[in-house]
């Protein structure tokens, strides 16, 4: 004769809590410890941008340049100069673990490394150029302004207006208009002030996406602008010359999401 267990009415009462609470523990077990993988959350913090900064050519403040990177979030980046590495770097398989390029330089000689931009362009790397990148390859690379989106030059006429080549002054006080408050270069910010080097007289390719302008009589009236250039995202920044710009945050907010934007993050 087999005796039945009497199971208090306390126990009875606990038992559907009890099921209950156990019910992820069955379902662990049942399913295995490689099918119970906890989700990522929205929250967490996506994988950091990495870019490839290239200078060489103009002086800079480097610690307040690289500063600014240090403090900037969700990107993580690498200098390289030329003359020290840096057209080794300019190639598919050199980039190959960089989103996006940097070009903070004025180098002049396009040799070895255009035609590793060039393929580099054709895969879709996003690029950003900033300040002086604007007179790099000063009549030696007939390309460079298309990539870049405008010129300027110390050879040559290449805009309308007196002077007969592009021109330059420092410590001005710059009253910066954000021309498409929307963009995602912009997004967020509102008109500022900034004491910089502007630049004048030079070319800008009409096709372009303006993102800044300035009434600075010193400056040509378009001072940053976006587009396309083979599969790759362009912005040019012509803001940047030192240490007032390093640490003004409107200045190191639209670098930063100018990476963000060509990398791909942003529509």
């Amino acid at each position: 004769m087999l005796l039945t267990p009497t199971i208090p009415v306390s126990v009875r009462l606990l038992m559907p809590l009890l099921f209950w609470l156990l019910a992820p523990a069955r379902g662990f077990l049942a399913a295995g410890y490689s099918e119970f993988v906890r989700p990522a959350l929205d929250s967490e913090p996506a994988a950091k941008a990495r870019i490839l900064i290239v200078t060489g050519g103009h002086e800079f403040d480097a610690s307040g340049f690289v500063g600014m990177f240090q403090k900037m979030a969700g990107i993580s980046y690498e200098v390289v100069s030329f003359g020290q590495g840096a057209e080794q770097r300019l190639t598919p398989r050199g980039a190959r673990d960089c989103d996006a390029i940097i070009f903070y330089d004025m180098h002049q000689d396009r040799e070895p490394h255009w035609k590793g931009i060039l393929q580099l362009l054709a895969q879709g790397k996003g690029v950003v150029f900033l300040h002086h990148s604007l007179w790099s390859y000063d009549g030696t690379w007939n390309d460079y302004s298309r990539i870049v989106g405008g010129r300027a030059s110390s050879k040559e006429k290449v805009a309308p207006g007196a002077s007969p080549t592009s021109t330059y002054k420092h410590g001005e006080h710059v009253h910066v208009h954000i021309a498409h408050p929307s963009d995602p270069v912009t997004r967020g910010l509102q008109d500022f002030d900034i004491t910089d080097e502007t630049y004048n007289h030079y070319w800008v390719d009409p096709k372009v996406h303006v993102l800044l302008t300035t009434d600075n009589p010193t400056s040509e009236h378009i001072i940053a602008w976006s587009h396309l250039y083979e599969k790759s995202r362009i912005v040019y920044l012509e803001l940047g010359h030192g240490p007032t710009a390093y640490e003004n945050p409107n200045y190191s907010t639209l670098v930063r999401q100018a990476i963000l934007w060509v990398v791909g993050e942003h529509p």
